[in-house]
């Protein structure tokens, strides 16, 4: 897996690593090799912001319902079962209809969720899509 998936914003990342940093140091502003056992201070601040980085990707991966549309679209059949199902679950089956007066934010929700289970490379390719009919037709084809 590709650690460098997400890029953290500095403020995130400050704010993630800041309590544990905090009890590194023991409560003050400074951390010397002593605390550190001997390791460089950026080592020890890269490694934490990559341990960061992999947990939030690999919960990213544990939130999808099933598996996501390949880009070959050898689970095509499967795929568009799941998907109907769940948003039909979801309240939100109308957005995938050719005629559907749902609502902009009914609308984002389905989209979301398509995109969420595509393959990366078919998010890529259908990136200018918004509505959720429109991609859907486009993955039909």
């Amino acid at each position: 897996m590709n650690v460098e998936m997400i890029k953290l914003s500095d403020s995130a990342y400050s704010s993630i690593v800041n309590g544990g940093w905090r009890r590194l140091c023991n409560g003050e502003g400074t951390a010397s090799t002593n605390v550190l056992g001997g390791e460089d201070v950026g080592f020890v601040l890269r490694k934490v912001k990559e341990l960061v980085i992999l947990i939030y990707n690999m919960s990213n991966i544990a939130k999808l319902e099933f598996p996501a549309l390949e880009v070959t679209g050898k689970n095509y059949m499967p795929w568009t079962i799941d998907v109907e199902m769940h948003l039909e679950s979801m309240v939100i089956r109308d957005t995938i209809n050719f005629i559907n007066d749902c609502s902009l934010q009914v609308k984002e929700r389905a989209h979301i969720f398509l995109r969420k289970h595509i393959d990366e490379m078919l998010r890529i390719e259908h990136l200018n899509v918004s509505d959720p009919n429109v991609l859907w037709t486009r993955l039909k084809e």
